[in-house]
């Protein structure tokens, strides 16, 4: 099945994937903003949650950000969770663990929709902590997802590998035809950190 967008104009014309320490710096007006609106997800892990008080989305607010999804997970796959689950599960490394949930996948589409049309151009930043994995996944579904062009998407943000595991679930409750294999091997390659 696949998710057809009403005919209309999307107003997301662009998706800018960000580092944790990239985003922080939009907060004090130092970071590159769009000239246009902007909207953000913010993506951490629960013990490092970057927007929690009303102190930053006043910060946010004040160099441009029109609104802001804040959502903590964690970088992991189902299949490393499961690993997890089995070596540590008796111990406080696996219970502070938290999966991407489809209350994550439902928050993040109902995101999009609520900004992929409006009254003027809009630009969506999407960060997690190394802008890579978590916020990867999330940018090419949201450029799947409102049919933008993946080239340029690709162009202007390199170096993602997006989290297989969160690329899949917000594909299926979207409706849409998954990031084949070939696909995601061509256009994202295994970072050496």
């Amino acid at each position: 099945m696949v998710c057809l967008l009403p005919k209309g104009e999307i107003l997301i014309k662009e998706i800018i994937v960000l580092s944790r320490l990239e985003a922080e710096l939009l907060c004090y007006g130092l970071g590159s903003t769009p000239k246009n609106k902007w909207v953000l997800i913010s993506i951490c892990s629960p013990k490092e949650e970057m927007i929690k008080d009303g102190y930053v989305k006043s910060q946010l607010k004040k160099w441009g950000c029109a609104d802001c999804l804040s959502l903590t997970f964690d970088d992991i796959t189902k299949e490393n969770y499961e690993r997890i689950k089995v070596k540590f599960s008796n111990t406080k490394t696996f219970s502070g663990i938290k999966m991407f949930s489809k209350k994550d996948a439902q928050l993040i589409i109902d995101f999009i929709k609520k900004h992929k049309d409006g009254d003027e151009e809009t630009t969506l930043i999407v960060h997690c902590t190394a802008g890579v994995s978590r916020s990867g996944a999330t940018g090419w579904f949201a450029c799947k997802y409102l049919e933008l062009d993946k080239n340029n998407f690709l162009q202007q943000n390199k170096n993602l590998y997006p989290n297989k595991y969160i690329l899949e679930m917000l594909e299926s409750m979207a409706g849409m035809i998954p990031t084949g294999k070939e696909e995601y091997e061509n256009n994202f390659k295994v970072i050496d950190f």
